[in-house]
């Protein structure tokens, strides 16, 4: 059965059930190299976004690292199963 659990506890991670459940995220993506330019630099030198095609793209393999490192990992004996998503997926519940 999947569930959907929302909280809103600003200002209180500590006690937020969501965030204290998905700290192994950062945890398992401590040390990860999450290439920003891999297609190509999107930014000018000010740090703005010049080309927002190319920054999906630099998204999208940063997103297929993320997806890579979090399927070597388990939550409570159970292996995850991380999927990239195009930008132009909807989520529906």
């Amino acid at each position: 059965m999947n569930a959907i659990h929302v909280t809103n506890a600003s200002g209180l991670s500590a006690y937020n059930p969501i965030e204290r459940r998905f700290a192994w995220m950062s945890a398992a993506m401590a040390g990860a190299v999450l290439p920003h330019d891999i297609h190509g630099t999107h930014l000018d030198s000010a740090g703005n976004t010049i080309d927002p095609e190319l920054a999906k793209k630099n998204f999208e393999s940063a997103g297929l690292v993320a997806c890579d490192v979090w399927n070597k990992t388990e939550i409570n004996g159970y292996k995850l199963d991380c999927k990239w998503m195009p930008i132009e997926c909807k989520f529906t519940p």
